[in-house]
């Protein structure tokens, strides 16, 4: 690796008996570019997909297939890979029983989760050849649905299809690869004599291997947004192999019944006080534009975190191991973001949801702590800035509960009641050894969230820190707002936005190395 190519390539090492030429068509399928090294069993490799996006191609897209501002429909444009399998592990048999069931369920009950259900099911189950004419159909029978009065429920549905070239699915493969010759060093020896080969175990490079699923790798990556509206929802979604429909409702209606739906939900747990007003905007095109815009911000994120060139060492060697943690950081922010936002009958579990989102981001993707996320005053920094750069329409679905958490860290200085009752400026704190630290109000609140984090560890020890973060939290109610589950989500949406600022902080720690 030279100084010319380090940083726009990066060298990889194979070992010697499997770094042949046919390697290069492994490399291909990955969206890489490559040519051999120059020491034994070295390959350089370069982005082959994001380089030639003027060629119109791209990591992950979206396309309307169908919205009451479009002249006409546009399924013909479907082409979703491939899924299906000679022995599906859903039968034909499976698909009709759960029809059946949503069928009596229309029936027995007024609400609206069978309906969504049954659009879901079909689009996830419909055969290849099948696909398109059945996308189209439910969207017309969603369409056509209507109140007792004979209104139609959803006048502004539309659909959006959302893909990720498969390469991605690949790229994600390399580290494992890597890993397993590793942690694993007679396997070369096993396939070069013959024991063992590469495609006899299913699971022969399987690190982390979960975190891949079969769609928009397992829809982990729209769950944040699908649920920027919760407790209501606005929108259902079928996912197929590498690629996802999304059926937008042109509105946000309820997702939660305020009865039990289930018997489980009787038992023991801590639920909201009152119900999120409603994310209504101004345009039914405002939902289709909030999908369009956070996928051009998942193409960019993965563009650098699928990217083997991101994660290279001073001297332009690949650091496998590095890449895997970034990919699992990415993978838990998502779904610890979506965890938080959807946990609405047990808020408990949406706080430590929270907390464990909040340290994922701060110290993954920005390099601060998480109390530091926790001020008010970067929170609102981070929702001014969002409102400079989304685009009007999309802000007016992303940015409500964005807007929401930061209102509700504001809140979070209601609880110092102490400070309220003298009627100070300030929370001040009695240390341990007499002295008064006087906290203004933001920084109260920052220390006051760290001390509820710290909390989900349990406490007990005698460090200074432990003390004066017992302190802290003897001046607040323990009151916290249930908007503030929409914080890691506020979070989320800046470092979407600011692609290259992860980018160059993954460079950073990897010259470290």
């Amino acid at each position: 690796m030279t100084k010319t190519t380090r940083g726009r390539t990066v060298a990889v090492r194979l070992p010697i008996e499997l770094a042949g030429s046919e390697i290069a068509e492994l490399f291909t399928g990955m969206g890489l570019r490559s040519a051999p090294g120059l020491g034994p069993g070295e390959w350089i490799l370069r982005e082959g997909v994001t380089t030639r996006k003027w060629l119109g191609r791209r990591l992950v897209e979206s396309q309307d297939l169908a919205g009451s501002w479009l002249r006409e429909t546009k399924f013909d444009l479907l082409k979703a890979p491939l899924q299906d399998l000679d022995e599906p592990a859903v039968t034909p048999t499976d698909v009709t029983d759960e029809q059946s069931e949503i069928a009596r369920r229309l029936q027995a009950l007024q609400t609206i989760a069978p309906i969504l259900y049954r659009t879901q099911l079909s689009v996830v189950t419909a055969s290849d050849a099948e696909l398109k004419a059945t996308a189209a159909h439910q969207y017309e029978r969603l369409r056509s649905e209507t109140f007792t009065d004979g209104q139609v429920v959803f006048p502004n549905l539309a659909v959006t299809w959302v893909s990720i070239d498969l390469c991605v699915y690949a790229r994600y493969k390399l580290p494992a690869m890597l890993l397993r010759f590793e942690q694993d060093p007679d396997l070369v020896r096993r396939i070069s004599s013959g024991t063992v080969k590469a495609g006899s175990e299913e699971q022969f490079f399987a690190s982390n291997q979960a975190i891949a699923g079969v769609g928009l790798l397992d829809d982990t990556y729209l769950g944040p947004l699908l649920a920027c509206t919760a407790p209501d929802i606005w929108a259902v979604h079928a996912q197929r192999l590498g690629s996802t429909l999304i059926y937008s409702l042109g509105k946000s209606v309820s997702g939660v019944d305020r009865m039990p739906a289930e018997p489980l939900q009787l038992l023991p747990r801590r639920a909201p006080g009152e119900f999120r007003e409603r994310v209504e905007p101004s345009g039914a095109q405002a939902w289709t534009d909030a999908i369009n815009w956070w996928t051009t911000k998942l193409d960019e994120m993965f563009a650098y975190l699928s990217d083997p060139v991101t994660f290279q060492d001073t001297d332009g060697y690949y650091l496998p191991y590095h890449h895997q943690n970034w990919m699992l950081n990415a993978e838990e922010f998502f779904n610890r973001t979506s965890s938080a936002a959807m946990a609405w009958r047990d808020t408990y579990s949406g706080q430590i949801a929270t907390y464990t989102a909040l340290d994922i981001v701060a110290e993954g993707f920005l390099g601060t702590d998480m109390s530091a996320l926790c001020s008010p005053k970067r929170a609102s920094r981070a929702l001014e800035n969002l409102q400079t750069s989304i685009p009007s329409l999309a802000q007016q679905v992303l940015l409500p509960r964005a807007s929401a958490a930061v209102e509700a860290l504001r809140k979070v200085a209601d609880g110092f009641f102490i400070r309220n009752s003298r009627g100070t400026d300030t929370v001040d704190i009695v240390l341990g050894d007499g002295q008064v630290e006087n906290l203004e109000t933001g920084a109260a609140v920052s220390a006051v969230m760290r001390g509820r984090r710290n909390a989900t560890h349990g406490f007990g020890g005698k460090r200074d820190k432990a003390a004066r973060t017992a302190r802290i939290l003897a001046h607040h109610d323990g009151t916290f707002p249930t908007n503030l589950q929409f914080l890691p989500y506020l979070y989320l949406l800046e470092v979407l936005n600011e692609p290259d600022k992860s980018r160059r902080r993954i460079g950073f720690q990897s010259r470290s190395f």
